[in-house]
């Protein structure tokens, strides 16, 4: 069911809860990642756990009607590192202790690209610029440009997938790529509802891919 259009997105809704599975690859390493995502209160609502040592667990929240950031918590080994909470027209950082608050809160933190970029406008596809905020650095801009369909090849098969890439703009994005590391990040949804991540990688050695569906469609 469509819900809204705007900003080159495009809300629908996730009937129940959805867990996946995924396999993750960073630095010679890898590890088995459950992702949940569900509907609550006018929010849309994710989890993430990395099952190895790190114990990484993350809780991500963002506003339906907006999919801006509402909430944010990290955790790694059991400790907290990183909690954002929107109050009073701002959103307050604890990043390892450190307090600070973002004063535009119409932003999207970088943790919740998985469920923003889900939202995409694919029947629509507009290249677009928006406000990404990163707790360790501050607010971005970064453009998102549609690349086209692929079929990419998973445990489950052969997965028919909308790709976008997510380009860091300004500065440290020219820097970047005249160094020869373009801040890239890839991201793949599949071409049917309800359009769930079927990849990632970030221009680097890092990426994650499907590897089964544990609830929902």
């Amino acid at each position: 069911m469509i819900l809204l259009i705007f900003l080159g997105f495009k809300m629908f809704n996730i009937e129940g809860k959805e867990t996946i599975r995924y396999r993750g690859y960073e630095k010679k390493t890898e590890r088995d990642i459950l992702r949940s995502v569900w509907f609550e209160d006018g929010l849309v609502c994710a989890t993430q756990a990395h099952l190895d040592e790190s114990n990484l667990f993350l809780v991500v929240k963002v506003y339906q009607d907006s999919l801006y950031t509402s909430y944010v918590e990290k955790h790694k080994k059991g400790r907290l590192v990183l909690k954002e909470k929107r109050e009073k027209g701002k959103i307050k950082v604890n990043l390892e202790g450190r307090k600070k608050e973002v004063s535009n809160p119409r932003v999207f933190d970088r943790h919740t690209l998985f469920e923003v970029l889900r939202f995409y406008d694919f029947e629509n596809p507009e290249k677009m610029e928006i406000p990404l905020y990163v707790p360790e650095y501050k607010t971005v801009k970064a453009s998102v440009e549609y690349v086209g369909i692929d079929t990419v090849s998973t445990p489950l098969g052969k997965i028919a997938s909308h790709r976008l890439r997510l380009r860091i703009l300004g500065l440290g994005g020219l820097i970047s790529r005249l160094i020869g590391r373009p801040l890239d990040f890839d991201f793949w949804y599949a071409k049917d509802y309800p359009h769930y991540l079927v990849k990632f990688t970030d221009g680097k050695q890092g990426k994650i891919i499907i590897k089964r569906i544990e609830e929902g469609r």
